[in-house]
């Protein structure tokens, strides 16, 4: 059957072969045709390109392909060529012709540089045929339409808000589809990519694209468990704080997704992913310097341990969440040290530490059926002091302890009368001096 349908196409391949060989003749002196010649050659590869798709020869047509690019390149164009372009890249995906489609995909380059109406159409066609080359498993074209899309991210126009926009978009679908398929080493390439084309203009796109983005890649990574994937993901979220690119609406939506993403992650038991990015929203929210997104993050944080306990009890949700509770003793002492007056947010911030883990101990108490708040505190003291942590930051939590427990005592100071003796253990030593006594005046 195969010999029959070879016999049958034969005459055309050999028609083709002659078309082709005579239009790359005549190309060979571009350098000295008018532009209308360049057109007309240019138009007429198009067209022998398009009728030999179905004849499976790749090698004839990539021949063809790179002279049209060539053509291009010479200043060749037509409205029709980018239609005909997607064409072929769609024929190409479909019959599997993966050095066709690779050659078609860099004709693009050169188009969509020197050719400004044509680029929000370009890039929009680069991004489907990324997602269908990755569907395919093609990932090195896919990685090629990232590329390009890329390259010209770096010289659009500020004022093109909507090419700027339709960029960020389509590598937002890329990603995504770089984590259906699961290929950690295509989402890496492609985000260190994005990150130093980014890094490399002066100015970003809208703050809620941005972060749509953030969440994407965030997501892919987590659920996937790619470590090398949330590395690359901290050093992009590095460069979002360092731009100062997010607004506060923006960055309080990302708190709030991320910090979902941690809970669902921590309920898998996948402990070290879910640590990488407890210490990834830490350093996001100390470096944002934002303090609504920073009390949010604390209150959310909060409850997932709370609800975590619920479910496993409160010794597995002091490990789930042993990370956060590091970066509270480190914001605590933060607050701490920048503190200069009543009226200053890290005071807010501090009291703020205290209240949430006196209503993490409520919460818990009432858990274990009314069990005395008191013990709870106790032993929260207990899993602290039977953790590997070194001894300074043992001391750090039990002073935690010690002021979260007597800002409980001052608020319920009847329920708290004969309890407080039950908890000598956390106040040996008082570690609670002038630089912390002041979080609790009212």
């Amino acid at each position: 059957m195969v010999e029959t349908q070879k016999q049958i196409n034969s005459p055309q391949i050999a028609a083709l072969y002659a078309a082709i060989n005579e239009l790359e003749r005549k190309a060979q002196h571009v350098s000295t045709m008018t532009l209308a010649e360049k057109n007309t050659i240019a138009g007429e590869l198009l067209e022998a390109i398009f009728d030999g798709m179905n004849l499976r020869s790749e090698p004839l047509l990539n021949m063809a392909v790179r002279r049209f690019k060539i053509m291009v390149e010479h200043g060749a164009w037509s409205a029709d060529f980018m239609v005909r372009l997607k064409s072929i890249a769609m024929v190409a995906l479909r019959s599997e012709q993966q050095l066709l489609l690779a050659d078609a995909i860099l004709i693009y380059q050169p188009i969509l540089l020197s050719h400004h109406e044509v680029r929000l159409d370009g890039v929009r066609d680069l991004g489907i045929i990324a997602c269908l080359a990755l569907k395919a498993s093609f990932l090195e074209a896919a990685e090629n339409c990232a590329k390009i899309i890329l390259i010209l991210n770096r010289v659009v126009e500020p004022a093109e808000e909507e090419l700027n926009n339709t960029i960020l978009q389509m590598l937002t679908d890329i990603m995504t589809m770089t984590a259906r398929i699961k290929s950690e080493s295509t989402y890496c390439t492609i985000l260190q990519q994005t990150l130093k084309s980014f890094e490399g203009k002066v100015t970003t796109p809208a703050s809620n694209l941005l972060s749509e983005f953030l969440l994407t890649i965030l997501f892919a990574a987590a659920d996937r468990k790619w470590e090398q994937g949330l590395v690359v993901v901290d050093r992009f979220v590095q460069w979002l704080v360092r731009r100062k690119v997010l607004n506060s609406v923006d960055r309080k939506k990302i708190v709030y997704e991320w910090i979902l993403m941690i809970g669902q992650i921590t309920r898998r038991n996948w402990y070290a992913i879910a640590n990488h990015m407890m210490l990834s929203l830490f350093s996001f929210l100390a470096k944002s310097r934002d303090r609504k997104a920073t009390l949010q993050g604390i209150r959310q944080m909060a409850g997932s341990m709370q609800m975590y306990a619920a479910w496993d009890g409160f010794e597995k949700a002091f490990k789930a969440y042993y990370v956060w509770q590091i970066a509270l003793l480190v914001l605590l002492d933060l607050s701490v040290k920048q503190y200069k007056n009543k009226k200053d947010d890290s005071l807010e911030v501090a009291q703020s530490i205290l209240r949430i883990l006196r209503d993490v101990v409520v919460h818990i108490s009432r858990l274990a059926l009314d069990q005395p708040e008191a013990t709870v505190f106790s032993r929260w003291f207990e899993l602290w002091q039977a953790t590997k942590a070194p001894q300074h930051v043992k001391v750090r939590a039990q002073r935690l302890l010690q002021l979260t427990a007597q800002y409980w005592a001052q608020l319920q100071p009847q329920k708290s009368k004969n309890k407080m003796p039950h908890m000598i253990q956390i106040f040996q030593p008082n570690l609670i001096d002038e630089r912390y006594r002041f979080l609790l005046n009212d």
